[in-house]
């Protein structure tokens, strides 16, 4: 996230003025208002989801394999790797088998998309700028900011973390990518939603400009912190430390609480929120298993009005 304004001068004290023309001071006015505003955006949100878990739960029904049997689903090597809670050159040579093993068609195309689309940030079309959301502006973009990054290593950072634990999530999802794609999708939606409730109750200002996958990648993350809570897992930030999964979580949740505290209201207090929402989204689906009670079901009643159709025609 990052906060808009208007152009910028030096003034005669050494500091800066933001000067804005009256068209975009009034929009961003409008925008003040609309952020804090709860009823609308929550009745567009719920028809937003189950439009998106709608549609796709009629593709997987009509086009994909909604309730594969074990032999469909392919295993997963990485539940395989050395338990130690140290990196090894063993552990470094197996890991990286594992993840070209389980990397997933879905996966790399999220991956692929995200880069292209930041090569149109270069673009002379306003492409690119148009696909970030504004909480109180326009409300279809919260399916296509996820999409947008600020800069290379903010798109990178966040696609290989994405590659690094999502895999597992569409294993657990029984390698169904109209499922996953819903649950990836709606996760957006929701926090876009939630962060009016962050305006709502002051604790944040500015015209902040919501950017990245962070929020994807970390409900896929709360989805693994659940499934494979005992699995040791490594990350670049401790060397050659692996700790559970669960563990990571937990240092997880404690790292964005701290960085959210010690920022000003003004600063970009709502991206935290939304990585520990976008957390709890993601453990809640899983611990809940939502999977069973909420997705399958829903295939199933699409279903059978499919097969209907079909016996009818």
């Amino acid at each position: 996230m990052k906060e808009k304004s208007g152009s910028a001068t030096p003034n005669e004290g050494g500091g800066i003025d933001i000067i804005m023309d009256a068209k975009e001071q009034a929009i961003q006015e409008n925008i003040a208002i609309q952020r804090r505003k709860l009823l609308w955006p929550g009745i567009w949100t719920l028809f937003a989801l189950a439009g998106t878990y709608g549609t796709l739960a009629y593709l997987d029904a009509k086009l994909g394999n909604p309730f594969p049997s074990d032999d469909d689903i392919p295993e997963r090597t990485a539940a395989h790797l050395p338990k130690t809670w140290y990196l090894t050159p063993t552990v470094i040579r197996e890991g990286s088998k594992a993840f070209w093993h389980d990397l997933d068609k879905l996966t790399t195309g999220i991956v692929v998309a995200v880069l292209a689309i930041h090569l149109l940030k270069k673009s002379p079309l306003p492409i690119w700028e148009n696909l970030l959301h504004i909480t109180g502006e326009r409300k279809w973009t919260a399916f296509t900011y996820p999409f947008v990054h600020a800069g290379w290593d903010h798109a990178v950072l966040n696609m290989a973390t994405l590659a690094w634990v999502l895999p597992s999530v569409v294993h657990y999802f029984e390698d169904d990518k109209y499922h996953t794609s819903a649950f990836l999708i709606s996760v957006p939606l929701i926090t876009s939603f939630l962060t009016h409730f962050v305006y709502r109750l002051n604790l944040a200002s500015g015209i902040m400009m919501n950017m990245g996958a962070s929020g994807v990648v970390a409900a896929a993350f709360g989805v693994y912190c659940v499934k494979y809570a005992k699995e040791k897992m490594w990350t670049p930030n401790f060397f050659v430390i692996r700790l559970d999964a669960m563990y990571w979580g937990l240092l997880f949740i404690a790292h964005q609480t701290w960085k959210m505290v010690k920022l000003p209201t003004g600063g970009n207090r709502p991206a935290y929120l939304v990585h520990l929402a976008s957390l709890g989204i993601g453990a809640g689906y899983a611990y809940f298993d939502l999977k069973h009670h909420l997705w399958i079901p829903l295939v199933s009643e699409v279903s059978g009005k499919v097969s209907k159709e079909e016996s009818t025609t």
